[in-house]
């Protein structure tokens, strides 16, 4: 209106109009507004003038907002834009511009967050809201390997952890967790190993890596070394790194060896060698030893002789024969073989033949163990003998025989299965057991007396000539046959045991 701007216009003769060239305004003119005031007199004249309007808008707007969920980058940052959290605004006008607070977030906002949102508009009218904000992190880290070279220490193990393997490995909000698997290592993994990192942050994602793992040996084999003595059988002898080594180890296991010489001339004597132990890595250690060569002549071995009771019942008696070695430590063999005196071969003792080696220091006493057979015959005392041949060179042979003695200890009765005086005064024999054919090619056929079954049944057993049981059986009746058609040709017993605990026995011949 115009007496809104008009400030006391006036006119001689009377003013007759008065006139605004604007007299309404919307939200297009909020501000500053010129506008022109004309008064008319009654004849006609007219005068202008200016006046500034300022147009202002105070009504605020309205706001509502609604909830939103972010996620963290990989740096663990995360920014909210007010258009997140708005949700329908109305207002007369205008919204001139909306700001959201807080709008930056890190790892120590994960979960829910309270926000304010404010909206102004363009007369400078405010409205705000409240949003629930949700800060999430979804991103895994990002697991980054490099490789690792583990050394296995003396008891061939060794070992890495995870940051052994771990090239800077990254998570927006702090990693929580590495580990490395496999993460122990042993002789078995020498070489190029396969290792997985695995990565978790502090929300538990996780990611993994794959980093390779050389596993190396570096610790060298311990060589040890004996001195040696051994017998010129000519103008040289030989020797091997077995001879020299007194137990050489190494952390994972067995060592080659190898010897600085192996031929040495008898007139060298005596000489320092050196023992070589080289593990499978490669590694090296040495020792040395003295070989020591005594003149040929000096080293003898001889045989003792043994006497024992023969013993009763089944079985055998151990006849141990000493073999000795004398007149140095120097490695030697020899040859043995038992020999029939009145005690014979199978019927008295099991033959025993073969070569007794005595090695470089070890010890000087062997021993060559016989069978005897026990038996409950009455007989007169018996002998077989050990007999030595064949020395290696160098070598003699001082005690070349031993006696075995056989002494009988059956006397003049023995549980029924050797005739008593008075038996054979009055033409009495003891039971026994029948075997036939003997020799035999397909079936033995054995017969024992009645009263051996009174109990109900006798067992019996087929042996090898070693003493080995082959066959076992329940007999119930006096006559029984035996397959023995593939056995191989040779010398076998049939053994029964008696109800009373006795034991008899008979030998027979396998023979095709």
């Amino acid at each position: 209106m115009t007496s809104d701007v008009n400030d006391g216009s006036s006119d001689n003769c009377g003013i007759q109009t008065m006139s605004l060239n604007q007299t309404s305004f919307d939200c297009n003119d909020l501000g500053t507004q010129t506008v022109t005031l004309t008064v008319t007199d009654v004849n006609g004249n007219q005068d202008t003038c200016q006046a500034t309007v300022t147009v202002t808008d105070n009504i605020a707007p309205t706001v509502t907002c609604k909830s939103a969920t972010i996620q963290l980058d990989g740096s663990g940052n995360a920014t909210l834009l007010p258009t997140q959290v708005h949700d329908v605004t109305t207002d007369n006008c205008a919204i001139e511009l909306m700001s959201v607070t807080p709008n930056t977030f890190t790892c120590s906002n994960i979960g829910a967050n309270t926000v304010t949102l404010t909206v102004t508009d363009y007369g400078g009218n405010t409205d705000d809201c409240v949003a629930t904000v949700t800060v999430e992190d979804d991103g895994a880290p990002v697991a980054k390997c490099k490789a690792h070279t583990v050394n296995l220490d003396a008891n061939g193990a060794g070992s890495l952890t995870a940051a052994d393997i771990d090239d800077n490995s990254t998570d927006g909000c702090g990693i929580a967790s590495l580990v490395a698997s496999p993460n122990s290592f042993d002789c078995s993994n020498i070489g190029t190993n396969m290792v997985t990192l695995t990565v978790t942050d502090t929300q538990g994602q996780s990611s993994s890596c794959t980093s390779t793992v050389t596993v190396e040996d570096n610790v060298a084999p311990t060589a040890k070394c004996k001195n040696m003595t051994t017998t010129c059988g000519g103008n040289q002898v030989t020797i091997s790194a077995s001879d020299i080594d007194d137990g050489s180890t190494d952390n994972c296991g067995g060592v080659t060896l190898s010897l600085s010489q192996t031929i040495i001339p008898c007139s060298s004597s005596p000489v320092t060698v050196t023992l070589t132990a080289t593990d499978a890595s490669g590694n090296t250690d040495n020792c040395t030893a003295t070989v020591t060569i005594q003149s040929g002549g000096g080293l003898t071995v001889s045989v003792g002789d043994v006497t024992k009771l023969e013993g009763n019942g089944w079985g055998f008696t151990l006849f141990k024969f000493e073999l000795v070695r004398s007149g140095g430590t120097g490695a030697v063999t020899v040859h043995y073989a038992t020999a029939d005196g009145t005690a014979k071969t199978y019927l008295d003792y099991f033959p025993k033949s073969g070569v007794m080696s005595w090695s470089n220091g070890g010890s000087d006493v062997k021993e060559v163990t016989v069978y005897v057979k026990k038996d409950q015959v009455v007989e007169p005392d018996e002998v077989f003998y050990l007999n030595l041949s064949s020395p290696s060179s160098g070598a003699s042979i001082s005690d070349g025989q031993g006696d075995g003695t056989i002494l009988n200890d059956d006397g003049q009765t023995a549980q029924g299965n050797a005739p008593s005086l008075t038996d054979v005064q009055s033409g009495l024999q003891p039971e026994r057991m029948l075997l036939y054919p003997n020799p035999v090619r397909e079936r033995v056929h054995i017969e024992v007396p009645e009263r051996w079954l009174e109990s109900g049944s006798v067992r019996a057993a087929l042996l090898d000539n070693t003493g080995r049981t082959l066959r076992t059986f329940e007999w119930s009746n006096a006559q029984n046959d035996v397959d023995v058609h593939v056995l191989e040709n040779g010398i076998y017993h049939l053994v029964i045991y008696k109800a009373d605990g006795t034991i008899v026995s008979e030998r027979f011949v396998k023979s095709n």
